[in-house]
């Protein structure tokens, strides 16, 4: 079908689709959209009024490349929300089952766009979006304040790759390539030499093991699926071994298992326990590691043999002092020459961005850090060469998980990737990183208990294409949530049904908890300001911000008399603590438990402690929150992973979502220790907690879609 061309200006109703400058203009204001939205709007607008497929959506605006097509589910749901309308209600954008999507609106096509507003600051970001082997670059514009138009073709020339937080000129990119196209990675390395990637992939039945030759593409499954987390991954210098960390079940200890490259069973190694990648000595006979010490409240950074014997402690670090990274990430690295080990570190201070790089002697435990510079977080490590250090991070105000270079010769850090993806896990060689990166979509939905069938029926109200996985019901029966689409992470309020989303906070920088209070509507939400998170309310339309506690704080609940329960830690991990309006003041329910939840009476709360003395599992503590004591352990009959539960409403139960394979399913623990319950039927993907309406009759809860696929980055 031939193209028309396209008109510089496309208005209808209240909009106007700006092409030349790539943004929707909503009576005078501009309308926050991902350049893939922007793509789709316009093709559907200018075949207005005329039914296209889907193959013909995916054509014009993917390219024809290969595309899920959760994809252009997702990018409609964002159109819709732009637009205003929901599916049950269209104002512009039909949906016709069988056949496809078709625009009706009375259009109004014009040459140019005159603005009148004025403009104050203008953002470019670099949109990749990796299909197959090849990458197409889309761009997101924002704008907001100083006056006048500025010039298409000077701000491109703005770049968006390198140098230091600015992006690099157009030619500077790095190369991507894509290893894997089944988006359930969760685990990646590569061979020394280069010559293939190893990888963990999710299953129906649980998590398996690949080996895939980068240059010819083939692949095949050396150990099959089992119930088991691939936490870290390690090939060592000969190639002739991998060595994985991972969980199996609800156990608090990681295990290391080496596992022949050809496939066949695996052994483990003894001594050591690490939830994250080890590294492995240039001569293959030693390996760096980082392990948590949760009675002592360490971390610890060590040494062993590489059969797991001498194992030597270098640094201890204490929880008020420093942190050091240990989980589902790869935080040592080996330097080439064998006298250094490059170590991620979180350094306590008042100031924000603690995260540092340490270099460390493993022979005598000399320390010095490799730049002064800091970050918001720093998660994986690998050295590209004698000179230059990679690795993940994210700055105070920056994009999340993205790739950096430290040269030891200039003294200099760049960031090599700055797009709207994450990036997790790095593997190196020749060069050349591997990584896996991340992309994720989000659906909110309101669930009800089949009690015959013991499933769950339930009902889709909202998708974005990020991450929303906080949430709670606000008293007039709508959902409060924490939504990025502004650039922050702020709260919002839509109705049930999923209409009429408006913003209520503005640099609330919400994080990880909302809740909203039983008493007067005050909303509850763990924050991150100044560098520092806490726990902030405000009133129910989100001002009136103040903070209620600070100190790694996050989790809160809150019971029907207003008390709120919160998990301090975050690195210095401390345990539970309780506040209210009569005693304002955080006090310590119990140490070493984490992810809080109060009962409606506001008498007990349950966390999640590591049962060390029984069975070594993590269980579930009932705690007074009168005097802190021990009232009942609950055991679980099922392996979680995400360990967030929530009272149901009746106070006789606890709820919490797992996962099974790749479906979510929903628990119910009697507070007695009776059988617990499980239904079915919650949808595939991964979700944190259900929370209930007041009734009990229904829950909110979030599913999250993530894409994951290992990709190998060249021309660094």
């Amino acid at each position: 079908m031939p193209e028309e061309p396209l008109q510089p200006a496309i208005a209808f109703a209240e909009f106007v689709i700006d092409t030349h400058h790539r943004r929707l203009v909503r009576d005078g204001q501009a309308v926050v959209l991902t350049a893939k939205a922007f793509d789709l709007l316009t093709f559907l607008a200018s075949n207005n009024g005329r039914i296209v497929t889907k193959d013909e959506i995916i054509e014009a605006v993917w390219d024809d490349k290969f595309v899920e097509e959760s994809n252009l589910v997702v990018q409609i749901s964002n159109l819709r929300r732009a637009l205003g309308e929901t599916p049950n209600s269209p104002r512009f954008l039909v949906t016709v089952p069988g056949k496809g999507y078709k625009f009706a609106a009375d259009i109004e096509q014009n040459g140019f766009l005159i603005e009148t507003h004025r403009v104050s600051e203008l953002t470019i970001e670099q949109h990749e979006e990796i299909v197959g082997q090849k990458r197409a670059t889309t761009w997101k514009w924002v704008a907001a304040g100083s006056a006048g138009l500025i010039a298409v073709g000077l701000l491109v020339t703005f770049g968006a790759f390198r140098g230091g937080t600015s992006p690099p000129a157009r030619g500077e990119q790095v190369k991507l390539a894509k290893i894997t196209t089944s988006g359930k990675v969760t685990a990646a390395s590569m061979s020394p030499d280069g010559t293939f990637a190893v990888y963990s992939q999710k299953e129906e039945s649980g998590e398996s093991l690949w080996i895939r030759q980068i240059e010819t593409g083939s692949e095949s499954r050396i150990v099959e699926p089992r119930p088991i987390e691939y936490v870290g991954m390690t090939v060592a210098p000969d190639g002739q071994y991998i060595y994985a960390s991972v969980f199996s079940k609800n156990e608090i200890d990681p295990a290391i298992v080496r596992i022949p490259i050809i496939g066949g069973p695996g052994v483990q190694i003894p001594n050591v326990a690490t939830g994250s990648s080890i590294s492995i000595s240039p001569d293959g006979k030693r390996f760096a590691f980082t392990s948590s010490e949760n009675i002592s409240n360490e971390t610890h950074f060590g040494v062993a043999n590489i059969d797991g014997s001498n194992k030597r402690t270098i640094i201890r670090a204490k929880h008020d002092i420093r942190y050091l990274t240990m989980f589902q990430s790869s935080p040592v690295a080996w330097a080439p020459d064998g006298s250094e080990i490059a170590l991620a570190a979180h350094e306590k201070s008042e100031a924000g961005s603690p995260h540092a790089i340490l270099m460390v002697n493993p022979e005598n435990g000399s320390e010095r850090y490799l730049t002064p510079q800091r970050w918001k977080n720093i998660e994986d490590i690998a050295w590209l060469d004698e000179d230059r250090l990679a690795f993940i991070a994210t700055e105070e105000n920056g994009p999340a998980n993205q790739i950096w270079v430290f040269s030891r010769r200039s003294g200099q850090a760049k960031r090599v990737t700055n797009d709207l993806r994450s990036h997790n896990w790095l593997g190196v060689a020749n060069g050349k990183l591997l990584t896996v990166q991340l992309t994720a979509s989000s659906s909110l939905r309101i669930g009800e208990i089949d009690e015959p069938g013991r499933s769950i029926k339930f009902q889709e109200i909202f998708t974005a294409s990020e991450y929303v996985d906080e949430l709670d019901w606000d008293l007039n029966g709508g959902v409060v949530y924490a939504s990025r689409t502004g650039g922050t992470s702020e709260l919002w309020r839509m109705n049930a049904d999923g209409s009429s989303p408006k913003q209520l906070t503005t640099n609330a920088n919400v994080t990880f908890g909302i809740t909203v209070s039983p008493v007067d509507g005050s909303l509850v939400f763990a924050s991150r300001q100044n560098g520092k998170r806490g726990i902030w309310i405000s009133d129910p339309s989100g001002g009136s911000l103040r903070s209620l506690s600070e100190g790694g704080d996050q989790a809160p609940d809150i019971s029907r008399d207003g008390k709120v329960v919160f998990h301090r830690g975050i690195g210095f991990a401390e345990g539970i603590f309780l506040t209210s309006q009569d005693h304002p003041t955080p006090r310590l329910l119990r140490a070493k438990c984490y992810f809080p939840a109060i009962s409606p009476d506001g008498k007990q709360a349950a966390c999640y402690f590591m049962d060390i003395a029984n069975d070594r599992k993590w269980n579930i503590a009932l705690v007074s929150t009168e005097t802190g004591d021990l009232i009942r352990t609950l055991t679980l009959p099922v392996p979680i992973y995400e360990r967030q539960v929530r009272f149901h409403p009746d106070g006789r139960h606890l709820t919490q979502i797992y996962t099974s394979g790749q479906n979510l399913n929903l628990i119910l623990l009697p507070l007695d220790g009776g059988e617990a319950r499980i239904f079915e039927g919650l949808g595939k993907g991964s979700s944190n907690l259900a929370e209930w309406s007041p009734d009990g009759q229904r829950f909110l809860y979030p599913v999250i879609t993530e894409s994951q696929d290992a990709v190998l980055l060249s021309d660094l």
